[in-house]
This record gives C-alpha cells, structure tokens and sequence, in this order.
C-alpha cells in the first residue's frame, strides 16, 4: 500500500490494523507486533506525503489488553501516530 500511495502521488496516514484474533496478513500477536515494527521501521519519515501508522481496528476487537489500546493510551507521551 504504502509503494503504491508513493507512485500515485497520494498523501496520508498508512497504518497497519491491530486486532484480536487472527488476520490474513498475521495470525497471532507475535506475528503482529513483529510485522508492525518492520512497517514503521520500513516507512516512518521516509516520505514526506504520508506517515505510517498503528491502526487499532475499533474498541470492540481490541480488548483491553491489545497493545494498541494499551500504547495508544500513552500516545500523547510517544513519537508514535495512532
């Protein structure tokens, strides 16, 4: 998506979806927090047309203890977009 939204000269704010039970592109939570982190490794501030992201999917498929929910809590206090 984000090479994508580079060669259509798009802007905006990419972010990969966290959620409580398996998903297509991860299958547990290891998996996402490990794809996660190659995404904003990969893609924060590398362009200046958009910004990459942690998208907790909605509050009623991220319980409480989702790390989505438990990092966006503090993401006035951290150099991270949610």
């Amino acid at each position: 998506m984000a090479e994508e939204t580079k060669a259509a000269g798009m802007r905006g704010v990419l972010g990969e979806t966290w959620i409580d039970f398996p998903a297509p592109d991860n299958k547990s939570e290891a998996e996402m927090l490990a794809y996660t982190e190659k995404f904003l490794k990969k893609w924060q501030g590398r362009f200046r047309s958009f910004i990459a992201a942690v998208a907790p999917h909605s509050i009623y498929t991220c319980s409480r203890k989702n790390p989505g929910r438990r990092i966006g809590a503090g993401a006035p206090n951290i150099m991270l977009p949610f």
